[in-house]
């Protein structure tokens, strides 16, 4: 197997999935695309290809530079009120 680009492999490879992350949205029962909203994704597409995109497929982002993993906040428990 050839890999195309070994650096952005190795970024994949070492960040976490993109469910865990903040910028991402996921809805299982309308689709199984994965899509990201990092604000260095979407600052860059404006920069360089001048369209404006408000989410994009997570596939494009993930393990590039602009790839800006941030961990969801952990959910509340019934009953757990701080």
């Amino acid at each position: 197997m050839k890999i195309k680009n070994t650096i952005r492999e190795i970024r994949k490879y070492r960040t976490p999935s993109c469910i865990k992350c903040m910028h991402s949205s996921f809805k299982p029962f309308n689709g199984t695309t994965i899509y990201c909203a990092c604000p260095a994704f979407r600052d860059y597409t404006e920069r360089m290809k001048g369209e404006t995109y408000a989410i994009a497929e997570s596939r494009l982002v993930r393990g590039t530079r602009w790839c800006r993993f941030e961990q969801k906040p952990p959910k509340a428990e019934d009953g757990d009120e701080s």
